[in-house]
């Protein structure tokens, strides 16, 4: 990690950290200044064989048993973007066996 400074974001004043992973892939991450929320990513990244710059802005954080979660991810590339919303976030919630049940063959007897 290298820190690089502040810089003033649509959401504020935000903390400028450069990440460069054992891949050697570099991103740089923007935290802000008032609260320390992570805002923002960016990063250089092969899609389709080509590198291309990938925003993700993280939003609409609330509290969720005493932890700060974004509730808004949207991603934009070159050739356009994309918003994941989420309703709701469960900690440790209950999860049913049959989730992990993998879907039998097509033409498989099934076992006894």
């Amino acid at each position: 990690f290298e820190y690089l400074g502040k810089e003033d974001q649509a959401d504020g004043s935000t903390h400028k950290v450069k990440m460069t992973r054992a891949s050697g892939e570099v991103s740089t991450l923007y935290f802000l200044e008032d609260s320390g929320l992570h805002v923002k990513s960016v990063s250089v990244r092969a899609v389709s064989g080509q590198e291309v710059e990938v925003t993700q802005s993280l939003s609409d954080y609330r509290e969720v048993d005493g932890v700060m979660f974004a509730h808004a991810l949207e991603m934009s590339l070159p050739t356009g973007s994309q918003t994941m919303t989420f309703s709701s976030i469960e900690i440790n919630g209950e999860v049913p066996e049959t989730r992990f049940k993998m879907p039998a063959e097509e033409g498989a007897t099934p076992a006894p």
